[in-house]
């Protein structure tokens, strides 16, 4: 039987991999969802294309949208809109609205598709706020900023 290895001890020799740490690391002890509700932050090129695999998914629905402009939430609630969903909330009033849309109560995920230097933040505001999180990327640059998601998720 090969031995058991913490979570702690795993981010001290582990290189990092393109993985979401910090996804991994709330969903140990998750349950089963019929529904998963998610606030999405980044719907630029790459976040709008995930935005829309996502609306593929059954039981998925985006519940609000987060980006530094406007256009781009309203552009993403229209599809969401043409998807079957209800409008998605807005949140679009500058650089920290992103900690408007991790307090919401009603979500279950927050999905990040931002630049690489926003994600670790954003995933621990998600996870301090008791979300998952997500990221379409690695979501941290430093093992410092692995450690401040494990710490969160804990």
């Amino acid at each position: 039987m090969e031995p058991q290895i913490g979570r702690r001890d795993f981010l001290k020799t582990a290189a990092p991999v393109n993985v979401g740490v910090a996804a991994a690391a709330s969903a140990l002890t998750a349950k089963p969802l019929d529904e998963v509700r998610v606030g999405f932050i980044g719907v630029g090129e790459r976040g709008s294309a995930i935005l829309r695999q996502l609306l593929r998914v059954q039981g998925c629905r985006l519940a609000a949208i987060c980006d530094l402009r406007p256009e781009r939430v309203a552009a993403m609630q229209r599809v969401v809109e043409k998807s079957g969903q209800p409008a998605p909330a807005a949140y679009d009033r500058g650089e920290s609205d992103y900690l408007r849309l991790c307090d919401r109560g009603d979500l279950d995920l927050v999905a990040i598709a931002t630049p690489w230097n926003l994600h670790a933040r954003m995933c621990v505001a998600a996870l301090r706020a008791g979300k998952h999180a997500a990221t379409e990327t690695p979501p941290a640059q430093t093992i410092a900023e692995c450690w401040q998601m494990v710490e969160a998720a804990e």
